[in-house]
């Protein structure tokens, strides 16, 4: 039998003299250090009688295997602490010793000693991560090639319960980010990639270490006092190392942690002098972004388009802080990337961005107001824009929900601005823009609102005449929806658009759409609104005029035809258009009518009407009962259906100066017949 085959026999080791076994394991710091100092000279004794012999790297290979087979039936796998913590000190102190022999053999020391990071002694703990600390400072190249086990280590030791041990796997955490950052950017992808996947962990104190390593790597400037202190160059400026490649990875993990409310973990850092995690984040973002806007200053570079996704899954987040941050980085984007417009994801990003104008934050309304504007001057700028139907939908959407007036008025801006830009697409898509924009009347209390419909209207008629039936269609199915808009300012926006479009051509074309109609109570209701706008404006002075005259012959009929649904404007019309036979026609109606009190009411601002300049004329026709018989007749009939109400008094004593006249009529005639 062999020398080495009877020291594994009887559990010794070239590595480990007589009595040092006792000296590991005995509490007595003296004793341990007395240990590691012998087991330092044993190895290198050992290294420097093999390099004499052929075959030393085998040798070497050989007797460090048994050696940490040793170790571990020995030491670590002991149920008394005091053995693992011994193990653990002599694993470091071999290895140590192994120097420039030590690369080859380290990935097994690292591996024997990662499971006792979860030891339950923690006492253990803290001699593994004393034994792996030494160990990685002589094997750099070993953590590299190890980082995956080790950073899970880290991660568990971060949140240990016991303070030294979490204060130990701090500094270790700081040696490993160190040796890292000295290895290119292949390794930072690396860290990048496992860092991102942690992100998800809710755990606060893993989530400290995650902001820590990745403010080390974005921003290794020297910050010291009560922050951790960073002490390399900034990893940005080599031009191997581009942390922005890897920003998408980590984007959404740095918005969650903005929103940590661990208060224990947050006590425990204020008491450290430490940022909590969501401070820690925040600044981890504004690294970020700081420098995302120094490489996209010149506005020629394109974004990742996965970092562009990672911002836009997150603006459906409603926390305030996440909404803070991720419309700052919208902003950002649309000022340092023109090509934004035309990337796939932008209408979303667009309905975002509008929608974010409305926030009850001040902070994050303003600075949607400035990504808003800046990304329509782009598009406007350019002259194009892509996605042009995917943004209208997204914007005819918009329409639909109750918003405020400044993203009303976003939203016909942008309508607008794509009609001018692209009129052959939105062409296809003219019934539903149509539809969204004359929504917008209701809020036609505001004056912008009302200008920007009403051009919005104007583009849409202009890409054909026929379009106006689509104005004028959805303009009465507004009204039917919405009673209260019809009664309190459908007489403002109807004068509007007549003064657009034409009040002949509006007037024309809506009498011919409402003969689709059924609904007795809104035709009423419309016509009133309708036939009160055409006696009363003075817009319309020049088609009340037409109305009278041959040309407007035709219009004036289907008008009157139209206005059958309600009785009382069709009368109104009828003395208007001195059709005096046809008026008397119409009072017999009502009086063969049930009709309720608003038809009265209706009826009887009618009558106040006719003391109005407007019926100046038909007033003068007074004066000629023998000529007008039909209108005499007819107003007559009116007051004698209309109750007792001050404005009937007013139209009597219209009609007595009217009978008056017929009497001196009647004495003329037969003054002329007795001569």
């Amino acid at each position: 039998m062999s020398v080495t085959s009877k020291n594994s026999a009887a559990g010794r080791h070239e590595f480990l003299p007589e009595n040092t076994p006792s000296y590991l394991v005995d509490g007595n710091p003296e004793f341990r250090k007395r240990a590691r100092n012998t087991i330092s000279q044993a190895v290198r004794k050992f290294i420097k009688d093999a390099q004499e012999q052929d075959g030393r790297h085998e040798i070497c290979q050989e007797a460090v295997g048994r050696f940490l087979e040793l170790m571990r039936l020995r030491f670590l796998d002991n149920a008394i602490p005091e053995h693992r913590i011994g193990g653990l000190i002599g694993l470091a102190a071999a290895a140590i010793a192994l120097e420039e022999y030590l690369d080859d053999h380290a990935d097994a020391f690292i591996h024997v000693a990662l499971p006792y990071f979860t030891d339950q002694d923690s006492a253990v703990r803290y001699y593994a991560c004393e034994s792996l600390f030494n160990i990685f400072k002589k094997a750099p190249d070993a953590v590299t090639r190890n980082f995956s086990e080790i950073f899970d280590g880290v991660c568990k030791l971060c949140c240990d319960i016991d303070d030294d041990v979490r204060q130990t796997s701090e500094l270790m955490s700081r040696l490993v980010k160190d040796i890292i950052l000295q290895n290119g950017n292949h390794t930072v992808e690396m860290v990048v990639n496992l860092v991102a996947s942690r992100m998800h962990v809710t755990n606060s104190f893993v989530r400290m270490l995650l902001w820590k390593r990745l403010t080390d790597i974005v921003d290794n400037s020297a910050q010291r006092g009560a922050e951790y202190v960073i002490t390399n160059s900034r990893i940005h400026e080599d031009a191997d190392v581009d942390m922005l490649e890897h920003l998408p990875k980590l984007y959404i993990g740095l918005l969650n942690m903005l929103v940590d409310s661990n208060k224990l973990v947050m006590m425990h850092v204020s008491c450290m002098g430490l940022r909590d995690v969501r401070g820690g984040a925040e600044l981890c973002l504004a690294e970020f972004l700081s420098l995302f806007k120094k490489t996209f200053a010149t506005k020629t570079n394109i974004v990742n388009e996965a970092l562009f996704k990672a911002v836009l899954i997150n603006t459906k987040r409603s926390e305030y802080i996440v909404k803070k941050n991720n419309i700052g980085w919208i902003r950002e984007l649309a000022c340092l990337q023109p090509q934004l417009i035309h990337f796939e994801g932008f209408p979303q990003l667009l309905r975002a961005v509008i929608m974010s104008i409305a926030d009850q934050n001040a902070d994050v309304s303003a600075c949607a107001q400035e990504a808003n504007k800046q990304l329509f001057m782009t598009a406007k700028e350019q002259r194009s824009v892509s996605n042009v139907k995917q943004i209208t939908k997204e914007l005819t959407e918009i329409v639909e929900l109750p918003v405020t007036h400044v993203v009303m008025l976003t939203v016909l801006q942008w309508l607008t601005l794509l009609l001018e830009l692209k009129p052959r697409v939105m062409k296809d898509a003219l019934p539903v823009v149509t539809r969204a924009i004359v929504l917008c009347f209701k809020q036609s209390d505001s004056e912008p609102i009302m200008e920007a419909t009403l051009k919005a209207i104007i583009l849409v008629v202009e890409l054909g005449e026929q379009n106006f039936e689509l104005v004028s269609q959805h303009l009465l199915e507004l009204f039917k929806s919405d009673d209260a808009l019809l009664e309190e300012r459908g007489n403002r926006i109807i004068i509007n658009v007549c003064k657009q479009i034409g009040f002949e051509k509006f007037y024309k074309i809506t009498a011919e759409c409402l003969a689709l109609y059924a609904e007795a109570d809104f035709l009423r209701r419309i016509v009133h609104t309708l036939n009160w706008t055409l006696l009363t404006s003075e817009d319309a002075r020049t088609m009340r005029k037409l109305l009278l005259t041959a040309e407007g012959e035709s219009l004036g009929t289907l008008l009157q035809k139209c206005w059958e649904h309600n009785l009382s404007s069709a009368l109104a019309l009828a003395l208007w258009r001195e059709k005096y036979k046809l008026a008397n026609e119409i009072v017999q109606q009502i009086a063969d009518s049930n009709f309720d009190v608003e038809f009265w009411l209706w009826t009887d601002s009618l009558v106040q009407l006719f003391d109005t300049h407007v019926f100046m004329k038909m007033r003068l026709h007074l004066l000629k009962p023998t000529q007008h018989n039909d209108l005499l007749q007819a107003l007559l009939g009116l007051s004698m259906l209309l109750p007792q109400s001050e404005t009937n008094k007013q139209l009597m004593r219209r009609l007595s100066i009217s009978q008056f006249a017929q009497i001196g009529e009647q004495l003329a005639m037969m003054n002329m017949r007795g001569t």
